[in-house]
């Protein structure tokens, strides 16, 4: 959001779009998708915007893009999940990120080919993308004669993920894929690991970069 308001100003300060001042009404979904829903509806027919940025998780744009459809409005997609973008049912969606099949396909690849690893765990957690990125890899991974040996969703919110690494490693898995934009959810994963004494690489979602994770780490 606060990239969005420094372009916003930038625009404005320079003659805005066509002589007029771009108005930004920023609306909070706090990663709830019956928020996002509702946003959706009240942005497109109650405020009638021009154009809707988001929202920036997949599981809340599964719930709204078609909503914004509906009602005409364009709208920049910044989640990743590849059914968010459909040129027949959502003609004026468009995205600005990667997909989600890619960052999955080059996590594949670098597990099998660089790390060698093929007893893979896949951890997700139960939102809209945790469950689809879940599927999907487990289908790329069995594309490449690859069956998980351990698989579960959590709760985003779940305090402690000791059980499920423990179930991981009693499966013997020698590679932990977390699907989730949840960053303490990762972290706990993460603690869980140390706690356990498993030095198990652990090689899944971008999030896995965020500066919360790296200070972690």
């Amino acid at each position: 959001n606060q990239g969005v308001q420094l372009a916003v100003d930038e625009i404005n300060k320079n003659g805005g779009i066509l002589g007029r001042p771009i108005e930004l009404l920023t609306r909070d979904t706090a990663g709830d998708p019956t928020k996002a829903v509702n946003f959706a509806q009240q942005l497109a027919f109650s405020d009638k915007v021009h154009v809707v940025i988001g929202p920036v998780n997949s599981g809340e744009g599964l719930a709204a893009i078609p909503i914004l459809a509906r009602a005409g409005v364009p709208n920049i997609v910044v989640g990743s999940i590849d059914e968010l973008i459909d040129p027949q049912k959502y003609p004026r969606a468009f995205r600005v990120i990667n997909t989600n099949r890619q960052w999955i396909a080059t996590a594949n690849d670098y597990a099998l080919k660089h790390l060698k690893k093929t007893k893979i765990a896949i951890i997700a957690d139960t939102s809209g993308y945790g469950t689809a990125s879940a599927k999907t890899a487990t289908e790329l991974l069995e594309k490449a004669g690859i069956k998980p040996v351990y698989s579960v969703l959590v709760d985003p919110n779940k305090t402690d993920l000791t059980d499920e690494m423990n179930k991981a490693r009693a499966a013997g898995a020698d590679i932990v894929m977390p699907w989730s934009a949840a960053t303490g959810l990762l972290g706990r994963l993460l603690n869980a690991r140390g706690d356990m004494g498993w030095h198990v690489p652990v090689v899944g979602h971008p999030a896995l970069m965020a500066a919360q994770i790296r200070k972690l780490l």
